[in-house]
């Protein structure tokens, strides 16, 4: 059971980073995220 939930957590946390991402980008923050990440 414990597998199960430290893996459900981590597609949790991968989906909100997406999320997240797709919220800066909606905000057109993205080139400003990419100073900061130097890409």
């Amino acid at each position: 059971k414990a597998e199960n939930y430290a893996s459900t957590q981590v597609r949790t946390f991968e989906q909100s980073k997406e999320d997240f991402l797709s919220i800066l980008k909606s905000f057109r923050l993205q080139p400003a995220m990419d100073k900061l990440t130097g890409k």
